[in-house]
Parts: structure tokens; C-alpha cells; sequence
């Protein structure tokens, strides 16, 4: 996570769409990623125990052992078994971007739910006005979160 604080703050804060809609962050997202930074800063590539991530953090222990799931699946996390075990980044926290760890915890994120790549492709999308300005700024949140 190259610039991770910037985007904790855009994390926190949200992105505000032309229409006054201000697109959240989920809260597991961005516990995520503020456990994924703290593992980054205090870690040192050693495993880290939720408990110590959750002590720094000020979060629930129950609450981010459901997220650290969800990120190990997505690869992002692996996990070591044993007193001296815990969680570790699975790869150099620069090649980890906050949108990998959005997409790890709630999916990706889509402002309008027609673009949804999941879902079947909308026949009216090309002339469509929310359709076509979601789909830029989408583009714009993929952009920010992907540096």
C-alpha cells in the first residue's frame, strides 16, 4: 500500500457522485484495510495475531476474525498455525491496493447495479445517462484506489 494513509481517508470519507449520493465504503472494508496497514506498518512480515491488530485498531476481535476470512480467500493473507503464528500480507504491501481489499470484503464496487459484470449486460445501457456517468466513475474510484 503505497500511499495507504491517503486512502484511509478516502475510505473514511467517501466519494460524493454528481447527484449528491455519497458511495460508502463498507464497515468491513474498511476495517479491512485498516487492519491490512497496521499488519503493513507494525508487522515487519511476521505473522501478526488479531488479537495485537485488534488491541492497536480498537476493533472487535470476532468482527475482523469473519473479515480476515474473506481475505484469505481472496489471497491477500495467509495464515500460520501455532504460538508463534498469526496472519501475514501474502505479498509486499505495495502490490496490495485498497480496492483489492473492497473487493476481498464486499465485492466490487459498483455505482450503479447494472454494471455489475456479474449480472447480464443492460440493452439500454449505451444511451443510458446514470448507466454511462457510473460507469466513469467507477473508472474514477477504480483510478484512486488502484494507485
Amino acid at each position: 500500500m503505497t500511499t495507504g494513509l491517503g486512502f484511509l481517508i478516502v475510505a473514511y470519507v467517501g466519494l460524493e457522485s454528481r447527484w449528491g449520493v455519497t458511495m460508502r465504503i463498507s464497515t468491513s472494508s474498511r476495517y479491512g484495510v485498516r487492519a491490512l496497514f497496521d499488519m503493513a506498518y507494525h508487522g515487519g512480515g511476521q505473522p501478526t495475531q488479531i488479537k495485537d491488530i485488534c488491541k492497536r485498531q480498537k476493533l472487535s476481535q470476532r468482527y475482523l476474525e469473519q473479515i480476515f476470512n474473506k481475505i484469505l480467500k481472496a489471497g491477500l493473507l495467509k495464515s500460520k498455525r501455532g504460538p508463534q503464528g498469526g496472519y501475514a500480507l501474502s505479498k509486499d504491501p505495495s502490490e496490495i491496493t485498497v480496492l483489492d481489499i473492497i473487493n476481498a470484503t464486499q465485492g466490487p464496487i459498483v455505482p450503479v447495479a447494472c454494471l455489475n459484470e456479474k449480472k447480464r449486460k443492460c440493452e439500454v445501457l449505451p444511451a443510458c445517462v446514470p448507466g454511462i456517468s457510473g460507469k466513469k466513475l467507477r473508472i474514477c474510484w477504480w483510478t484512486i484506489l488502484t494507485l
